[in-house]
């Protein structure tokens, strides 16, 4: 049964396999006819380390994922809103009983608890560490200003607004158990020192 294989809808001369294997008999070239004999297409890795392979049909070449191939031709038709979902979180696993059709929610869900999903200082673009975003939080229930934080931090007062909302960093606690080694700034000098009093 798992390696049965089912014709590719839309392209003639392929098919794939419960396994997550592609096979072609179309000879040469993109314009080429089918022969008698089934090859195994080699994945392609693409776009956060999903497969892909390279059909052809009337001339037209069409880069198409392994895992939708499958799910469309074991499963069904993808429902409206949904997504291919890897159960175990390896995107190179293409089996049919490791996929699903399921809501992108579900599916970053998914890459949050198998570690693929890159959140906080682990994206490219951060500007802050998780510490900082504690920092700011810890001040702002102080009562700092938010535009006087986002200038020492060097972010905009709408992201401040956005950490302490908790609608960026959500996987943080609410509540910061520690503050930042960042110096504040009335300790860097930008607050006068209060006047002395004279001796009475």
């Amino acid at each position: 049964m798992s390696d049965q294989f089912r014709p590719i809808a839309g392209f003639p001369g392929y098919r794939v396999n419960r396994k997550g294997v592609v096979q072609s008999r179309r000879g040469p070239g993109c314009r080429s006819g089918t022969t008698e004999n089934w090859v195994s297409l080699k994945p392609i890795p693409r776009s956060r380390g999903y497969m892909t392979v390279n059909l052809s049909c009337c001339g037209r070449k069409s880069i198409r994922y392994v895992h939708r191939l499958v799910l469309e031709s074991f499963v069904g038709a993808c429902p409206e809103g949904m997504v291919g979902c890897h159960n175990d979180g390896d995107r190179t696993n293409n089996r049919v009983a490791n996929l699903r059709w399921d809501t992108p929610t579900a599916n970053e869900a998914d890459k949050l608890r198998h570690g693929t999903r890159r959140v906080g200082s682990a994206t490219a673009c951060s500007k802050l560490s998780e510490v900082d975003v504690l920092e700011i939080r810890r001040r702002k229930g102080e009562g700092e200003p938010m535009r006087l934080l986002a200038s020492e931090f060097g972010i905009s007062w709408q992201n401040v607004q956005a950490i302490v909302g908790h609608r960026s960093w959500r996987h943080l606690p609410e509540s910061p158990p520690i503050a930042s080694s960042r110096v504040r700034p009335r300790d860097r000098g930008h607050y006068p020192a209060p006047a002395s009093r004279p001796a009475s």
